[in-house]
């Protein structure tokens, strides 16, 4: 055997060696995430829990515990965006922007928008929630009827709003590489 197939045998052995123990290293972290996914749900620290979950569902989204992992996080997204726009739901005022718009109060409910100047609404938007809508930390996204992207998210006592991206005319999704949709807004009733 020449010196050539030994060392590419050798190379082929380390290489699967080194992905067999990576492999069950990751499936480690993954159970010990899901672990603390579930430790966090029984105390009801329900965005810990998420963030365990969806992490744990990132390493092998297609073993038993992937799944189990997908069901829990999609289970909690529902609750702390209900959570959210319970928070969420009245009349803001606009105090920042990076690019003037043209309102300056959004009045929020469950399922729309409304962007009002001097009290007249120039712009109202269902709130329609992605299929693949989830809670990302501290925020969710959803999609106006003109296919923007927008997320939002308290920030102490302050609402931010910001256009994150959208849907082309051929349904492929963008996003912005840079602000310049961003609002703050603090509340009026």
């Amino acid at each position: 055997m020449s010196n050539f197939m030994k060392t590419t045998i050798n190379y082929i052995f380390l290489l699967f060696t080194t992905f067999s123990f990576a492999q069950d290293k990751l499936e480690l972290i993954q159970k010990d995430c899901f672990e603390k996914g579930q430790e966090n749900l029984k105390t009801k620290n329900l965005k810990v829990a998420y963030n365990f979950f969806t992490s744990a569902y990132s390493f092998y989204p297609t073993n038993e515990i992937g799944k189990a992992s997908l069901k829990k996080s999609d289970s909690i997204s529902h609750i702390l965006r209900k959570e959210l726009f319970d928070k969420v739901k009245g009349k803001w005022k606009l105090t920042k922007y990076e690019t003037k718009p043209n309102f300056d109060e959004v009045q929020i409910t469950e399922n729309k928008i409304e962007f009002k100047h001097l009290n007249q609404i120039v712009r109202t938007e269902k709130i329609v929630f992605k299929e693949d809508s989830r809670y990302f930390r501290y925020f969710f996204e959803f999609r106006f009827k003109d296919s923007s992207t927008w997320q939002i998210h308290m920030e102490n006592e302050s609402l931010k709003l910001w256009n994150s991206g959208g849907r082309d005319k051929d349904g492929l999704e963008y996003r912005y590489s840079c602000a310049g949709g961003e609002f703050l807004f603090e509340r009026l009733e």
